[in-house]
Protein backbone atom coordinates (compact mmCIF):
# COMPACT_ATOMS: atom_id res chain seq x y z
CA UNK A 1 0.00 0.00 0.00
CA UNK A 2 1.50 3.49 -1.01
CA UNK A 3 0.94 6.13 1.68
CA UNK A 4 0.39 9.74 -0.19
CA UNK A 5 -0.10 13.34 1.71
CA UNK A 6 0.29 16.72 0.71
CA UNK A 7 3.23 19.17 1.98
CA UNK A 8 0.09 21.24 3.58
CA UNK A 9 -1.33 18.92 5.45
CA UNK A 10 -5.34 17.63 4.74
CA UNK A 11 -5.87 20.30 2.57
CA UNK A 12 -8.59 19.13 -0.65
CA UNK A 13 -5.04 19.43 -3.27
CA UNK A 14 -4.56 16.12 -1.37
CA UNK A 15 -6.69 13.86 -2.97
CA UNK A 16 -5.22 15.34 -6.80
CA UNK A 17 -1.93 13.51 -5.21
CA UNK A 18 -3.52 10.39 -4.68
CA UNK A 19 -5.53 10.83 -7.90
CA UNK A 20 -2.02 11.44 -10.05
CA UNK A 21 -0.65 8.43 -8.41
CA UNK A 22 -3.05 6.22 -9.52
CA UNK A 23 -3.43 7.28 -12.75
CA UNK A 24 0.08 6.69 -13.34
CA UNK A 25 0.49 3.42 -11.58
CA UNK A 26 -2.29 2.66 -13.95
CA UNK A 27 -0.89 3.74 -16.91
CA UNK A 28 2.16 1.59 -16.13
CA UNK A 29 0.07 -1.37 -15.97
CA UNK A 30 -0.45 -2.27 -12.27
CA UNK A 31 -3.93 -2.87 -10.89
CA UNK A 32 -4.95 -1.01 -8.17
CA UNK A 33 -7.44 -0.82 -5.42
CA UNK A 34 -8.71 2.61 -3.74
CA UNK A 35 -11.79 3.81 -2.90
CA UNK A 36 -10.35 7.23 -4.23
CA UNK A 37 -10.83 9.44 -1.13
CA UNK A 38 -7.81 10.45 1.12
CA UNK A 39 -9.30 7.80 3.95
CA UNK A 40 -7.48 5.17 2.17
CA UNK A 41 -3.70 4.05 0.66
CA UNK A 42 -3.67 3.30 -2.79
CA UNK A 43 -2.98 -1.00 -2.50
CA UNK A 44 -1.12 -2.44 -5.95
CA UNK A 45 -2.87 -5.29 -5.88
CA UNK A 46 -0.68 -8.59 -6.45
CA UNK A 47 2.28 -6.49 -6.17
CA UNK A 48 5.44 -8.59 -4.65
CA UNK A 49 7.05 -6.56 -2.24
CA UNK A 50 11.08 -7.35 -1.72
CA UNK A 51 12.88 -6.28 0.76
CA UNK A 52 16.61 -6.48 0.11
CA UNK A 53 18.87 -6.38 2.85
CA UNK A 54 22.26 -4.23 1.84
Amino acid sequence: MLAYDHVDGDVPEKIKVAQTIQQELQRAGFTLKWDSTTNQRVNIVQFDWKHRAC
